[in-house]
């Protein structure tokens, strides 16, 4: 086995601030100001959208000044959002 340990003074700096898949999603959907919309993601099983999005939200929540006006629903294997802000745009 071969490896090297080497000492350094500090860590670099990361390239990029990581933005979650989940995050982008939930921002789109706000910037829509649709009451209702069907999410699905290429390569994830809908449960999987489910608990990440809602995990999202849950952290989010923890933050007030973050909060977001967002449901996450599972409906007869789907994933739909619904804005509960009084913001939303009625449809005609």
């Amino acid at each position: 086995m071969s490896f090297k340990i080497e000492a350094i003074k500090e860590l670099p700096k990361p390239k990029r601030k990581r933005v979650s898949e989940y995050d982008e999603i939930i921002e789109q959907f706000l910037k829509s100001y649709q009451r209702y919309s069907k999410v699905s993601m290429k390569g994830k099983s809908p449960r999987t959208l489910l608990y990440g999005l809602k995990n999202r939200l849950k952290i989010k929540s923890e933050n007030k000044s973050e909060k977001k006006p967002v449901r996450v629903r599972f409906i007869q294997g789907e994933v739909f959002l619904e804005n509960t802000a009084a913001t939303v745009a009625e449809e005609l």
